[in-house]
């Protein structure tokens, strides 16, 4: 009888242990995702549709930079003006390619599948002359913003 008490006490203790363990890794892990969001300066940081989106901030001063000037401006909130020479359509991911046809082109707007619908026919972007707004990045060593929101993109006349 005693055996099973002191059992029952070694389980409680465990579960209410491991419980407050498993609280204090979760608060600890949301105080440094607002932590690292606070510090960042790509800008507002919002939820759209339980998906966190980057919105430019409204204050500061934008760059307006050309597909080639794109690879010295990484990191920073950018619109990119320039000739979209191809459009790659693929299952898992969409490609604007500028100035050329991959591999000779020199800046991509990339739109992942789950954003594919708020644009529409992509195929309109295909021979234009295009701005794209956003946070400049890199994949295999070329620029790219990665575009989730329609007004990101804009034909120019």
């Amino acid at each position: 009888m005693i055996l099973r008490f002191i059992y029952l006490i070694l389980v409680f203790v465990l579960f209410t242990s491991c419980g407050r363990q498993k609280q204090e890794v979760t608060i600890s892990k949301l105080e440094n995702r607002k932590t690292s969001e606070e510090n960042s300066d790509s800008g507002i940081r919002e939820f759209e549709n339980g998906e966190l989106v980057n919105k430019e901030p409204e204050t500061k001063e934008t760059l307006t930079l050309k597909p080639v000037e794109a690879n010295e401006h990484v990191g920073k909130n950018a619109e990119v003006k320039g000739y979209v020479a191809d459009v790659v359509i693929r299952p898992k991911v969409i490609y604007l390619n500028f100035d050329n046809k991959y591999p000779k082109n020199t800046f991509t707007a990339v739109i992942f599948p789950g954003d594919a619908e708020k644009f529409g026919d992509v195929e309109q972007y295909r021979n234009k002359n295009v701005t794209v707004r956003g946070r400049i990045g890199t994949f295999n060593g070329k620029p790219q913003i990665i575009l989730n929101r329609k007004e990101q993109v804009t034909i120019n006349n």
